[in-house]
């Protein structure tokens, strides 16, 4: 995936690791996550409102992903009703984890 892309699937990984990242001035990369089998990837934000990204999204290894589209996310929530729990169950936790990172990151000093 490449950043200004508009997100149209969520990815589930099955085999393989992806880094998520963003690009500064310089073309430096940023690296916000990395994603490995048996987990999401993907920009949520982007997909969720189809705006562009500004996130970069590449294989670091060999990787085997199963897309999602909007629409059949949505059906997917809609027939499913354990999967929607569970997918807020997943973004609870991912949420955390964000916070606790983003934390920890700012209260580090500056060297």
């Amino acid at each position: 995936m490449q950043a200004r892309d508009i997100t149209n699937y969520e990815y589930f990984i099955t085999k393989g690791c992806l880094k998520v990242y963003t690009l500064n001035e310089n073309d430096a990369p940023h690296i916000s996550m990395f994603s490995v089998e048996d987990y999401w990837t993907g920009d949520l934000s982007s997909f969720m409102t189809k705006e562009p990204s500004c996130y970069f999204i590449k294989a670091t290894e060999d990787s085997e992903l199963l897309g999602i589209s909007r629409t059949n996310y949505e059906l997917l929530f809609q027939e499913i009703s354990k999967f929607e729990r569970f997918y807020c169950i997943l973004y609870q936790r991912l949420l955390i984890s964000y916070i606790r990172r983003s934390n920890h990151g700012i209260s580090l000093p500056a060297e």
